[in-house]
């Protein structure tokens, strides 16, 4: 498995495990990050979503589709600054910029790998 295959990888087990965490424990979560507890289900839906997009991420890694690879790079940098946005807006606490800023830096990390990845495909 090449470096950005696993560094999707390894984000959609992260996704999974915040999906999990949203529809079994969503209170759990929202704690940890300075928000109220869940008085619907919404949260839990947003659980599910984000377990079903680490799906994705797990079967492209898999699959090596480098070109999903590549078209997470940019948004999930723009969801860090959607998040930064929502902050500053008052609509959540500061502490939620430590998972934007998660988000970002494993995109970053992606797009390492990426380059890394074809270096040494075009060295050999």
């Amino acid at each position: 498995m090449s470096r950005a295959a696993w560094s999707i990888l390894l984000f959609g087990l992260y996704m999974a495990g915040q999906g999990l965490l949203l529809f079994f424990a969503p209170d759990l979560l929202l704690g940890l990050l300075g928000i109220d507890p869940a008085l619907d289900g919404w949260v839990r839906v947003v659980g599910i979503a984000l377990m079903v997009l680490s799906v994705y991420y797990v079967w492209a890694a898999q699959s090596m589709l480098v070109p999903f690879f590549v078209m997470t790079i940019p948004t999930r940098i723009a969801q860090f600054f959607a998040f930064l946005w929502l902050v500053a807006q008052g609509h959540l606490g500061a502490i939620v910029i430590g998972t934007a800023a998660i988000e970002a830096l494993a995109a970053l990390w992606t797009w390492w790998a990426l380059r890394v990845d074809w270096r040494n495909a075009a060295a050999k």
